[in-house]
């Protein structure tokens, strides 16, 4: 029998903003009425409507921000009256220095890697910054939740936690899903990702454009490399770069296929939404542990193991020739990621962390 679940209190990057970390909050939030998310930033700009409460500084910590930076704790400067008895989620070790340590002692902690164990190592969200501080308080922690079984060793070793206190789960989307898939043949390739070419290697896209002028490449997002990328892609007039959207499914409804060739991901929420929307495919270089778990070769799209541009091409080909057969396959696939899978494995996460 299930226990009761206390209020739950999800720390976590604001979620009216885009991205993986962003749709994992939403996606809580409308599966946990008891969860509300709280919040250390306000974004420049909210592209999504959710839910958060905005933790603030102490107006004397704001003022004179420097000067206290160097003589008190973080958790100090921070107004956490917001906080009571419960479940709390974490979404990056830095915000486990921003309440009071006796928080972390007195209640169920679970902390969300959304990341590679090579990028918790070192950005500086993570424990590439007051590295020694964040470990330390990660004893709190009952229970690390990250993207994929093969990661559970680095983790539990860089944690320095048992192993029976990390498990994997998967992502998933708040989108709707279609209910049928594509029946139409469509000659279109989409790419939705932050535009930042180091991890997500958007020059593998264009090589891939440059071999097949006759198929349109839709590129959606915005980033530190877009200007480079646009100049780099003048030649090709079968690219087009979109800008950011919100309108996920729009996009996918009118695309034949999904092409990522990223350098580093953990469990791409976009490549769910790809699935609920009957979009087939194509990881172009396998860089991460989950992909096969997404795409079944020949079933709902491909997954080249080292990124080879002809060898991309011709799954593209391949694809878009059999584009109903490989929809329904991708169709099919969604529904082992589906919004109730999601909230089922949470709940035993949940259940799992209360106190006996």
């Amino acid at each position: 029998m299930l226990k009761q679940l206390p209020p739950i209190y999800n720390v976590a990057i604001n979620p009216t903003g885009i991205g993986g970390t962003e749709s994992f909050s939403r996606l809580l939030m409308e599966c946990f009425p008891e969860l509300n998310t709280y919040c250390y930033g306000v974004p420049e700009h909210e592209f999504y409507k959710a839910n958060y409460f905005y933790v603030k500084k102490r107006f004397l910590f704001k003022l004179l921000h420097w000067f206290f930076k160097k003589l008190f704790p973080e958790s100090i400067r921070y107004d956490n009256t917001c906080f009571g008895d419960g479940i709390y989620v974490f979404n990056a070790p830095c915000d486990l220095s921003r309440v009071p340590e006796s928080l972390l002692k007195n209640n169920s902690i679970i902390y969300v890697a959304h990341n590679t164990p090579e990028h918790v190592n070192s950005h500086k969200n993570y424990l590439g910054s007051n590295r020694e501080e964040r470990l330390r308080l990660m004893k709190y922690v009952d229970r690390v939740v990250c993207l994929s079984d093969d990661w559970i060793y680095d983790f539990s070793t860089m944690l320095g936690l048992p192993e029976d206190r990390i498990q994997s789960c998967f992502n998933s989307t708040n989108l709707v899903p279609v209910t049928s898939p594509k029946t139409n043949v469509s000659s279109s390739v989409v790419t939705i990702c932050r535009l930042e070419n180091k991890a997500k290697r958007l020059d593998r896209v264009l090589e891939v454009a440059h071999l097949l002028p006759s198929i349109e490449f839709k590129i959606f997002g915005n980033g530190p490399d877009r200007i480079d990328l646009v100049e780099k892609s003048k030649e090709l007039s079968n690219v087009k770069f979109m800008g950011s959207t919100t309108d996920v499914p729009k996009v996918l409804n009118d695309t034949g296929l999904f092409l990522m060739t990223s350098d580093n991901e953990g469990f791409p929420v976009v490549l769910v939404e790809a699935l609920s929307q009957a979009v087939p495919i194509i990881i172009g270089h396998h860089s991460f542990s989950s992909a096969n778990d997404i795409v079944v070769n020949g079933i709902n799209g491909f997954v080249v193991n080292e990124f080879n541009a002809q060898a991309v091409a011709d799954k593209v080909n391949t694809v878009l020739k059999e584009l109903p057969k490989y929809s329904k396959g991708a169709l099919d696939q969604y529904q082992q990621f589906d919004k109730q899978a999601f909230k089922e494995q949470w709940q035993n996460v949940f259940q799992d962390v209360l106190p006996n």
